[in-house]
């Protein structure tokens, strides 16, 4: 099964995330799970269902290092999809072809040349 995890834009403290999957989550126990990992007194989380968006904000201040702290969200978010069945990476492409790309993953990727550089940089 195929399955997707993109980052659809940030600011240092803010993530959206699009999730794509061939087949139907469940989307009350994600909210769970996830409201679980993250602590309420630290992050706030919105979930859209029908748009398949979930959205993590820290109520800290901006982090010196944002790329970290997206590698955190990120890797929270693969492991809670995961559960579900989904089959993420739990290492992201690096964060310049994140930035570059927006995509972070997908279980496809080495079927899909266009999303993935294969050569070195």
């Amino acid at each position: 099964m195929s399955s997707r995890l993109v980052l659809k834009h940030q600011t240092p403290t803010r993530w959206r995330f699009c999730v794509s999957s061939s087949f139907p989550l469940d989307w009350a126990k994600l909210q769970f799970d996830l409201e679980e990992a993250f602590p309420p007194k630290y992050w706030f989380l919105r979930f859209n269902p029908s748009t398949r968006l979930i959205v993590v904000s820290s109520k800290l201040l901006p982090f010196h290092n944002s790329d970290c702290c997206l590698e955190v969200v990120y890797a929270v978010l693969v492991k809670q999809l995961n559960h579900q069945g989904c089959q993420l990476s739990s290492i992201p492409l690096s964060t310049t072809e994140v930035l570059k790309s927006c995509l972070l993953y997908t279980s496809d990727a080495a079927d899909d040349s266009l999303r993935v550089d294969l050569g070195g940089r």
